[in-house]
């Protein structure tokens, strides 16, 4: 059962975006690219992530160091 969990979780994750899509009567893919729209239409989207990437990062390897 462990050994398919992981499996489960992710097809369960591809049924929800595939039941979302057809309720509202578009595609897996239309459906995905509207709802991220909100996210990756505005410019500069992404600074936020990969500064809180970076200092994740930071963090680790200061931790790591001081092991």
């Amino acid at each position: 059962m462990s050994r398919v969990a992981p499996f489960a979780a992710f097809a369960a994750f591809l049924l929800y975006f595939v039941w979302r899509a057809r309720r509202e009567g578009m595609t897996v893919g239309d459906w995905l690219r509207r709802e991220n729209a909100d996210i990756t239409g505005t410019p500069g989207w992404w600074k936020w992530p990969a500064l809180a990437m970076a200092a994740v990062i930071v963090v680790w390897l200061v931790v790591i160091s001081l092991a």
